[in-house]
């Protein structure tokens, strides 16, 4: 089973990574989540920046506090 949104913000808020809140939690997650699957940093940060004034170098910090809890997907073996 997949975790969903909700799940994820759950799990961030039992393991408490972000003490400080100037900004919603919701946008860190996506602006992380977007660096994830494969934008570039200044481009999330761009985007980010629609809803929300966002650096890059914020960005890149979020990733790394979700980092533990949003895993990559488990590469297979495809060889012999």
């Amino acid at each position: 089973m997949r975790p969903n949104l909700a799940q994820l913000m759950h799990e961030i808020e039992v393991k408490k990574i972000f003490k400080r809140n100037g900004k919603d939690v919701r946008l860190k997650i996506l602006a992380a989540l977007l660096y994830f699957f494969g934008l570039s940093l200044r481009k999330a940060s761009q985007f980010m920046s629609i809803f929300q004034e966002m650096s890059y170098e914020s960005v890149r910090t979020y990733y790394h506090r979700l980092k533990e809890v949003i895993k990559p997907p488990e590469k297979r073996g495809g060889g012999l």
